[in-house]
């Protein structure tokens, strides 16, 4: 489905419908800080230790538009996708109470977006009703470095609202 050339620039951005086109044509006032971001991401490509980075700001700022936007460009760009892998957790991730649920959640995004690495789904369907912590933290931690060190990617992973994890 193609997407149409809006005549305004404004009240049209929906999070997860916007395409990436019209969402790069109405960012506004955060080409500095995604530009350092993504300048930050390409210097970091294969290097330890990582950057970690946390916008703060009240709502309705555009954290979720900037998460967007560099999510984008990493699908977008052949050096950064080979460096990168995106595991984006849904704005309102409730489920996220403790590192197992973070770990789990993980897992299910790599289920998700990995279709060609079907040990994130067996893991899942393995851990997901798996009572001792212990566990799951033991087998899902190696598991996440064992694919960077296979892939040479890093994971970025996008966590809203992380005050409410907290």
């Amino acid at each position: 489905m193609r997407e149409s050339r809006p005549s305004s620039h404004l009240g049209l951005y929906r999070a997860g419908i916007t395409g990436p086109e019209h969402r790069r044509s109405i960012t506004v006032g955060r080409e500095s800080l995604f530009q350092d971001t993504i300048e930050i991401l390409r210097k970091c490509i294969g290097k330890k230790p990582k950057h970690h980075f946390l916008f703060i700001g009240p709502r309705g700022i555009g954290k979720t538009h900037l998460l967007s936007l560099i999510e984008d460009e990493i699908h977008g760009d052949t050096v950064l996708a080979a460096g990168y892998h995106v595991v984006r957790f849904s704005e309102e991730s409730h489920r996220v109470l403790s590192f197992v649920d973070f770990l789990l959640g993980v897992c299910e995004i790599l289920r998700d977006t990995l279709p060609d690495e079907p040990q994130w789904a067996q893991l899942h369907q393995r851990l997901a009703t798996e009572e001792r912590d212990e566990i799951i933290v033991d087998t899902l931690v190696p598991a996440i470095r064992q694919r960077r060190r296979q892939t040479k990617q890093s994971l970025v992973i996008m966590l809203e609202n992380l005050h409410q994890v907290f």
